[in-house]
C-alpha cells in the first residue's frame, strides 16, 4: 500500500495515522516498511530494501580462510600489509583445499564470523572490511605482545565478490597468523 501524495518520503517521516500490524508501504528507494504501533507517524519497522542485510542464515562453523595453510594464500600479516580474501568458500583445516563450495552464496551482504590470531610478533591489530575497501575503519582485534593467540567475533559488510579485505598496522615489525570461520551470513 502506498498513500498517494508521500512518494519519496520514509513511512516514519509522514505525517499519516496507520492502523497499526496492517499497513506495509514501501518508500522511494525501494524499502519496505511495516507499522507496528498506530499513531502519527505509528512506529515503523524497516523489514527489506536495497539498504538492509535482509536475513540472517546461520550455518555450522567453517574454516574459510587460515594464513598458515598453503591455501588460498599462506603467510603472516605484516605491518603495513592489505590483503583481500574470500569468504564464498569452506577449507579444510590442514591444507585449506576447499571442501564446500558457496558457503557464503553470491548475493549475501554481510557474514558472522570468528577471527582468531596467533603467533603473533610485537603489537599491532588487524581490520577487517569489505573486499573493496581502500583505508582503514577500525580495528577488528588487537594484540599487545609477541606469542599472542587470542579470537574477536564480528560481523563484516561484503563487497559484490565475496570478499574481504585484511589490513595489518602497529608496530613497524609487527605481524601475525590469521583464521577466519563463518558462522552465518545476511542474504
Amino acid at each position: 500500500i502506498r498513500i498517494d501524495g508521500w512518494e519519496g518520503q520514509p513511512p516514519p517521516q509522514r505525517a499519516t495515522t496507520p492502523f497499526a500490524d496492517r499497513v506495509l508501504e514501501s518508500d522511494a528507494s525501494g524499502a519496505l516498511w511495516y507499522c507496528v504501533s498506530a499513531g502519527t507517524p505509528g512506529t515503523w519497522r524497516k523489514i527489506a530494501g536495497p539498504t538492509t542485510g535482509g536475513a540472517f542464515h546461520p550455518v555450522d562453523p567453517i574454516r574459510v580462510f587460515d594464513s598458515r595453510a598453503a591455501a588460498p594464500a599462506p603467510g603472516a600479516f605484516a605491518a603495513g600489509a592489505a590483503r583481500t580474501i574470500s569468504v564464498a568458500d569452506g577449507r579444510t583445516l590442514d591444507t585449506g583445499a576447499v571442501s564446500v563450495t558457496d558457503v557464503v552464496p553470491v548475493g549475501a551482504t554481510a557474514v558472522a564470523v570468528n577471527v582468531t590470531i596467533t603467533e603473533t610478533k610485537r603489537s599491532g591489530y588487524l581490520a577487517l572490511a569489505p573486499g573493496s575497501a581502500a583505508s582503514i575503519g577500525a580495528s577488528s582485534i588487537n594484540w599487545w605482545t609477541d606469542g599472542v593467540t587470542i579470537a574477536n567475533g564480528l560481523v563484516v559488510k561484503l563487497d559484490a565478490l565475496r570478499t574481504l579485505k585484511v589490513f595489518c598496522a602497529g608496530d613497524a615489525a609487527c605481524e601475525t597468523h590469521l583464521i577466519v570461520d563463518v558462522q552465518g551470513y545476511w542474504l
